[in-house]
């Protein structure tokens, strides 16, 4: 039951190096990160997109593995860390050698949710599951057309303009200090240019949409199995998964961590903890987050 549990306070013999010679095998998934994608040209979703649920067979199938990766590296954050799994799990061969480094992960677990949140997920599932009927069951394309539509444009006046118009109002530069101050370990390092980089996506389109398609699809994501996703992915042959964690996050609170390591048998997950950071600690120190990364990397690499 016990894990491998570390606390970078003094990174001073790091050694740097990638997991294979050659850059051209490994893979840096920084892209999963959490912060949602923001749409350049207009889109329409449809009814299926707000549950983004699928077997792996069924993806294997749609995105067949690449056989040609010996060892790669996977890295995910907060929200995104889910996704980082995901492409563990389902587009990488079982032979590949895999690292998965999850900072401050936020996975939903598959039980134990409140009453208040069971009643409104039930509400939710009934809906779903009435439009999916309609929408499966009706032999005319034309009336699963026109269902689509309805559902479209009740979601886009109940709920997407009040939404938008409020985003527009709340998220400025005023919002993004505040919740950063709150999200870092010492909110007193914060920057102006840290604060920036988290404006500059409002000036794309549709960015607004970006982020609530975001929120619909945690909103509807009913299956909730993302802990026995990080916990098959643990499972997996050749693979290691590494936990950042701040010891200050105030988001997704370092005790969640724990309960992982605490709950995964043979040392098969390792939980390394940042002194003193939070929910965004390769913002808050690059240099020490890359020193820890790069020990991560090459006590896999040694062992």
């Amino acid at each position: 039951m016990g894990a491998k549990q570390s606390k970078v306070s003094d990174p001073k013999n790091v050694v740097t190096s990638s997991l294979e010679s050659s850059s051209k095998n490994v893979v840096r998934d920084e892209a999963n990160a959490d912060i949602p994608s923001m749409k350049t040209t207009q889109e329409q979703t449809s009814i299926d997109d707000s549950v983004p649920s699928s077997s792996s067979e069924q993806q294997q199938q749609q995105h067949p593995p690449n056989q040609n990766l010996s060892s790669v590296v996977l890295l995910g954050h907060s929200m995104g860390c889910a996704a980082t799994l995901q492409m563990a799990l389902n587009f990488l061969p079982k032979e590949t050698q895999k690292l998965i480094v999850l900072v401050s992960p936020a996975l939903m677990p598959s039980s134990k949710k409140t009453a208040a949140g069971n009643q409104k997920n039930t509400k939710l599932s009934r809906l779903q599951k009435i439009i999916r009927y309609i929408v499966q069951s009706q032999p005319s394309q034309k009336l699963k057309i026109a269902v689509r539509l309805l559902f479209s444009i009740l979601r886009s006046v109940i709920l997407d303009v009040p939404l938008s118009y409020t985003a527009k109002r709340i998220v400025n530069s005023k919002f993004w200090r505040k919740g950063l101050t709150l999200a870092w370990g010492d909110g007193s390092l914060l920057k102006d240019s840290d604060v920036l980089r988290y404006e500059w996506p409002a000036v794309c389109q549709h960015w607004v949409s970006g982020i609530l398609s975001f929120a619909r699809s945690r909103l509807f994501y009913q299956d909730n199995h993302e802990l026995e996703l990080l916990q098959n992915v643990a499972s997996l042959p050749n693979t290691k998964v590494v936990i950042i964690h701040g010891t200050l996050d105030a988001v997704i609170p370092v005790s969640m961590s724990q309960n992982i390591i605490k709950q995964t048998p043979d040392n098969k997950i390792e939980l390394c903890l940042l002194e003193g950071r939070g929910h965004n600690p390769f913002e808050e120190n690059v240099d020490e987050f890359v020193e820890c990364f790069q020990r991560i990397v090459h006590n896999y690499k040694t062992n």
